[in-house]
């Protein structure tokens, strides 16, 4: 496990002379000061060499044809976050995990897996780990709208199910509309992922963010027409395939999420989404295919594979950063002392940071140099930096809290 601070990254990106991909570029600064990159260089070749980054693990941080970020929930407790970066043109070959650290994540822990397949093998010892599950026989196609409302009719059952628990008294089983929009809202609000809304929304497409009571009461409808709920007078309950899959993912051991960008074949950018969930004994997926229709469904240990290579696998090469210009070679100068300390924003994020960059550890002389005073950008994540809606409390992207 290595850690480097994104600036430290971005100059040896550019020490490198390679062209940052359009998938890598948010990853790490490049700062622009050519006496820094050069010190940086010539501190990172002075580093143990499991220390360093090779040159192949650098161009697969700097030019990804594949991110995916991967999100392991054990329970409703414990959550594992990391990227994983990958390139078309070194299958079979590293794969990349990343994951921030520090302070507004400024720092990136950095490991190497051996390959793809260890690291689809490690996620299905994870939904395995219990023992061998059981594939139901159930599927079903629905809108992302259609999925967020069930998701949030199942956390409701969820709760009124630890409800009843802890006060001894029969659970409820049906809910009206107004009682199920205010659960959408909330797990919209608080993208809490311990809760199934929560754990998927940043999965769903935009429109599945943005419904109001009519757009739940329609999503209501249609999944009545699906099978999955029915009407319980002037209220709405689940039917017996709806009661199952409820049942199923309330006792969700493992879930894991993932969300890929990756290059196509004729050089563009799609992403793709899925999730795998472990329940005490069935094996869920649910596809989540951008701007298409969800699919829930059990699956096999084998079919999970699949899926696991499917999207852990880029099919052409990423184009490079819209933003980036082709780096110049630093000149070769002589490392000058550490510059004093003042305030400045690090490149492309607008978050103000006072004293320049952070010395890398172990460094005897640390490079220091000034970013370039840039404005304030929208606020963002501290964990991931993604960009985030005011007053937020839970990050739609990571899960972290925020306030």
């Amino acid at each position: 496990m290595m850690t480097f601070d994104r600036h430290v990254i971005g100059a040896l990106v550019r020490h490198q002379q390679l062209a940052p991909g359009a998938l890598g570029a948010p990853f790490y600064d490049v700062p622009p000061d050519p006496a820094y990159v050069q010190q940086v260089a010539q501190w990172h070749q002075a580093q143990p060499a499991d220390a360093k980054l090779s040159p192949q693990a650098l161009a697969v941080l700097a030019t990804p044809d594949l991110v995916a970020d991967i999100r392991s929930l054990t329970g409703r407790d414990s959550m594992l976050h990391t990227w994983a970066l990958a390139r078309a043109d070194c299958q079979p070959g590293p794969i990349l995990l990343m994951a921030p650290k520090g302070e507004e994540g400024k720092q990136l822990e950095i490991q190497l897996a051996p390959s793809r397949e260890v690291l689809a093998d490690t996620m299905l010892l994870w939904l395995v780990g219990a023992g061998a599950p059981s594939e139901p026989e159930m599927h079903v196609q629905m809108s992302h709208a259609e999925l967020a409302v069930l998701f949030a009719f199942i956390d409701l059952y969820s709760r009124a199910k630890f409800s009843a628990f802890m006060a001894h008294r029969t659970q409820e089983s049906s809910f009206d509309h107004r009682y199920i929009t205010q659960a959408y809202q909330e797990g919209v609000n608080s993208q809490d992922p311990r809760w199934l809304l929560g754990l998927a929304l940043p999965l769903l497409d935009e429109a599945a963010r943005r419904l109001d009571g009519n757009g739940v009461w329609q999503c209501i409808h249609t999944l009545a027409q699906r099978r999955l709920l029915e009407a319980a007078g002037q209220e709405w309950k689940l039917t017996l395939p709806g009661e199952y899959l409820a049942e199923s993912l309330h006792r969700r051991t493992v879930s894991v999420t993932i969300d890929t960008a990756a290059a196509d074949g004729q050089g563009g950018l799609g992403t793709h989404a899925a999730m795998l969930i472990r329940a005490d004994d069935p094996l869920w997926l649910i596809d989540l295919p951008p701007g298409g229709t969800a699919a829930v469904c059990g699956v096999s240990v084998q079919a999970a594979r699949q899926v696991l290579d499917a999207v852990l696998t880029p099919a052409g090469r990423a184009p490079a950063s819209r933003a980036a210009q082709p780096p110049q070679p630093p000149q070769a100068v002589a490392p000058h002392p550490a510059t004093p300390h003042h305030a400045g924003t690090l490149p492309g994020y607008g978050a103000q940071h006072q004293g320049g960059y952070p010395a890398q550890p172990g460094m005897a002389h640390p490079p220091v140099a000034a970013p370039p005073a840039r404005p304030h950008a929208a606020a963002v994540c501290p964990v991931c930096r993604q960009q985030i809606a005011p007053g937020t409390v839970f990050c739609g992207n990571c899960g972290a809290r925020l306030r």
